[in-house]
């Protein structure tokens, strides 16, 4: 199953979380949030981007390395992939994205 994993580097600093889809292969990694509050409001601004596919873009650097930039409706940024090679690779991890975060699990 897919999972959003909550991580903190030490609690006085604040936390991040990741998406990882059913195999473990990492999907998005957030902005940095001061509290855990703040990062599970994150997940639930990714887990609604995702439903309504707004927000939801592609940003390319000379179409090569590409990533997936996912932004709230306000703009904030709420967390990117990683670089891709092609942007076909980009795309697949955006749909994979939309596809999981809603059913993915809070660990």
């Amino acid at each position: 199953m897919a999972k959003f994993v909550i991580k903190t580097f030490n609690p006085s600093e604040g936390c991040y979380f990741i998406l990882l889809d059913d195999d473990g292969v990492l999907l998005l990694t957030s902005a940095f949030y001061k509290t855990r509050r703040g990062c599970l409001n994150g997940i639930k601004l990714v887990k609604e981007a995702a439903r309504s596919e707004i927000g939801v873009d592609n940003y390319f650097l000379n179409d090569v390395p590409s990533r997936v930039l996912l932004r709230a409706e306000n703009g904030k940024y709420l967390g990117s992939s990683e670089k891709y090679d092609t942007v076909d690779e980009s795309i697949l991890i955006l749909q994979k994205i939309i596809q999981v975060s809603n059913s993915a699990e809070i660990i």
